[in-house]
């Protein structure tokens, strides 16, 4: 877009970022600019001031009416009087929110506020005081007519206002909202382009940290303690995977001859005897007397004698395994498991004897992550900013080139 004001300059001026403001206070065009607009606008407020002011005076007027001189019914003229009442309490608000507004309208966007503000003002006066302004004016004319003449003015005022050349003036704001928003972003980059220096100073800290832990915790690696530590562990290791296998290898043994327990289980309504197939090791150490043994003797002549009848081939199975579960075997189970477990104990306690403190690096590899997530986030946001600020200023080099400069 190109306006009148922008073909003016043949020779265009190299300017720099930094001197764009003051380039643009001291360009004669824009001045010229400026000045007109800021002339034509101050004209029309001063039109509104003064037909405020006539406003007011004339109000004093208006309230200062008695109607005692007119030969009226009473009751018409109190609401005569009455309406007249409202409706001045209508226009000294009005007249208060359009003088308070006046005040801050000094920029295009606030001019543009204000217009639209006063508007929207004055036709709410108009619809709420319609009814008691035409009821007034049965008695009361030349008062009233003063006064709405000088609203008139106003609003032509505004209408006046309203369709004012803008186009010019918006281009130099729209320039001058854009260095503003370039420094702004240029303010809030630096902030966090120290954030970012702190955020990364700190991680060299961690990792310093986390070196000089990795450093002591493999010096007590090293260490005679740690040795025998780690021998002790690995003997407690071993005894439990021992004592693991000693309690599968009985219950192998007696899932190998489930069928017949069952089957004797069932004639004999020995529900317990199950146990022996879930965990014979617990049940075992309950069976103090090992009274298995003779139930085990039991069940090898009931299945010779045909009780409990098997499979040719599971049969010859299940009496051989039987003759495996002696008393001796099971004995030898639970005393197995006994000195497993005395050993375990005992090598637990030379482990828990021996204080070794190795240094966590849990917590701050967790504060290592989050401040490596917040640098991310940072430089996102970095980036993002400087971009914006790169469209902004190629936004204004296009306008500032149809002035007459050149922005570097």
């Amino acid at each position: 877009m190109v306006f009148n004001f922008l073909k003016r300059k043949k020779e265009k001026k190299e300017i720099t970022f930094p001197e764009l403001e003051k380039w643009l206070d001291e360009d004669g065009n824009v001045i010229d600019i400026l000045n007109k607009f800021k002339q034509k606008t101050e004209t029309y407020f001063e039109q509104i001031n003064e037909a405020l002011n006539r406003i007011k005076e004339n109000l004093i007027a208006l309230k200062s009416v008695k109607l005692t001189d007119r030969k009226v019914n009473e009751r018409i003229k109190l609401m005569v009087l009455q309406n007249r009442d409202v409706y001045v309490k209508y226009l000294e608000k009005l007249i208060a929110a359009i003088e308070k507004q006046t005040e801050k309208s000094n920029s295009l966007k606030e001019i543009e506020d204000f217009v639209v503000f006063t508007s929207t003002q004055l036709d709410n006066f108009s619809k709420q005081s319609f009814r008691n302004f035409h009821i007034m004016t049965e008695l009361i004319g030349k008062e009233s007519e003063i006064i709405v003449r000088d609203i008139k003015k106003i609003n032509n005022v505004i209408n006046k206002l309203q369709k004012i050349d803008k186009k010019e003036i918006k281009v130099i704001e729209d320039i001058k909202e854009n260095i503003k928003d370039i420094n702004r972003k240029k303010e809030r980059n630096q902030s966090l382009i120290i954030n970012l220096e702190k955020n990364q100073k700190k991680i060299a800290d961690i990792n310093d940290k986390i070196k000089d832990a990795e450093k002591k915790n493999e010096k007590i690696k090293k260490s005679d303690d740690w040795k025998k530590r780690e021998m002790l562990a690995e003997k407690v290791s071993l005894l439990k995977k021992e004592l693991a296998k000693n309690d599968v290898e009985a219950k192998a043994l007696f899932l190998s001859i489930e069928k017949a327990i069952k089957k004797y289980a069932w004639k004999e309504k020995d529900k317990k005897l199950l146990d022996y197939i879930k965990n014979p090791i617990a049940r075992l150490k309950e069976d103090k007397e090992l009274k298995i043994v003779r139930t085990l003797e039991e069940i090898e002549t009931d299945i010779k004698e045909g009780s409990i009848k098997l499979d040719k081939r599971t049969e010859s199975r299940i009496l051989k395994n039987i003759k495996v579960l002696s008393k001796e075997k099971l004995n030898e189970f639970l005393n197995k498991k006994e000195e497993l477990k005395q050993n375990i104990q005992k090598f637990s306690v030379e482990v828990d004897s021996i204080k070794i403190v190795f240094i966590s690096l849990t917590e701050l590899n967790n504060k290592k992550d989050e401040i490596t997530q917040e640098i991310l986030k940072l430089e996102k946001m970095k980036k993002d900013f400087e971009q914006e600020i790169i469209n902004r200023k190629n936004e204004i080099k296009v306008i500032i080139e149809t002035i007459g400069g050149n922005l570097k």
